[in-house]
């Protein structure tokens, strides 16, 4: 991972500067071979070829030209998505179009002549499921801890869980916060497992992100990392925009620590939630499940810890397998994750950092 955080992070401050500027021709990134792969429609502004060159004499760079611009394949994948009978879409790994998700051949073949305005690939892929599930946390809470939501009167309370994200500051008003998915629920009070501390409550969240944040307490910019038991945690020095071929870290708490699956397709929707990416595990051992939603996916950083790069959201069916961490569950090796800044910058939140 700290291999790639050079090539990652110059991806990053290339697609800043791309937004900054208005410049509106970035289509996408990845990595290859350990060289930044940058896609750019149409030509290139001199200021961004300028970044091109200066991250050129400590990378291995490249530009090739795009059909698409970024904007455009994120429209199109966020429209299909919600089609009837489609279950997914998301930009090509060459950028060229968008991949649309069927249930079967037929399907593929009825994908194959929707109404679009670039190339479309159909591809047979099951449903996914929002991945709903370290356990005594105190304050201030770090992401990657399990948290709990109680309903119902005692002693008959019925209890659902998920696992705390990052922390960040409301913009309006400077209030702490602590990321967590929209399906985990939202306008409710979440407490640690086993310590029963409250860690805040829910906002009523975003759905198009699958964002929510708790607040009420304070909240550090430390993510727990080892396994579903751990009491180690690392810093969070920043955020970095997901770039194919980069290695991610899941840092579930149901499933504790994966450093092994890689970022296979960016500009993703499903059922409209985005925009997001999909990562496979190398081995197909399953990084996360039931449990692990909400919680932090991680990449590598040049600073002293690592980098937030996306929010665990949901996983595909298709690729269940057992679960590392607890069992009973329902695990992927296959995993969908809303884009990190996208999830903060729709709540008006600013991540908690440390250099």
């Amino acid at each position: 991972m700290r291999a790639q955080a050079p090539l990652l992070e110059a991806a990053t401050r290339i697609q800043q500067l791309a937004s900054e500027r208005g410049f509106d021709g970035f289509t996408g990134t990845a990595i290859e071979d350990d060289t930044l792969v940058l896609y750019w429609h149409g030509k290139l502004p001199s200021a961004v070829a300028a970044a091109v060159s200066a991250h050129g004499r400590t990378i291995p760079i490249t530009v090739r030209a795009a059909p698409y611009p970024a904007s455009v394949l994120a429209a199109e994948a966020k429209r299909l998505s919600q089609l009837p009978g489609v279950n997914g879409a998301g930009a090509l790994s060459d950028f060229s179009g968008v991949w649309v998700g069927v249930s079967d051949t037929a399907a593929a073949r009825n994908a194959e002549k929707l109404a679009s305005a670039v190339k479309i690939v159909p591809r047979v892929k099951g449903e996914a499921t929002p991945l709903a599930w370290r356990w005594d946390d105190t304050e201030p809470f770090w992401g990657g801890g399990v948290v709990e939501h109680r309903s119902g009167i005692w002693p008959f309370y019925s209890y659902s869980y998920c696992t705390a994200g990052f922390a960040a500051r409301r913009d309006s008003d400077n209030v702490e916060a602590m990321t967590l998915s929209y399906h985990c629920g939202t306008s409710q009070e979440w407490h640690t497992p086993e310590g029963g501390l409250t860690l805040g409550n829910t906002s009523s969240g975003v759905a198009d992100v699958d964002g929510a944040y708790i607040s009420g307490r304070d909240y550090g910019a430390t993510v727990y990392v080892g396994p579903n038991n751990s009491s180690s945690g690392v810093a969070i020095n920043g955020y970095v925009i997901p770039t194919e071929g980069t290695l991610v870290c899941y840092e579930g708490g149901f499933s504790g620590a994966s450093c092994n699956s890689y970022v296979t397709t960016i500009l993703a929707y499903e059922d409209g939630i985005g925009p997001g990416f999909w990562t496979e595990d190398a081995a197909q051992q399953a990084p996360a499940g039931q449990g692990d939603s909400g919680g932090p996916v991680l990449a590598g950083s040049t600073g002293s810890g690592l980098n937030g790069i996306g929010v665990i959201t949901l996983g595909d069916l298709d690729t269940q397998t057992t679960c590392q961490g607890l069992g009973d569950r329902i695990c992927s090796w296959r995993v969908f994750n809303v884009n990190l800044i996208a999830a903060l910058v729709q709540q008006d939140l600013t991540l908690q950092s440390v250099p």
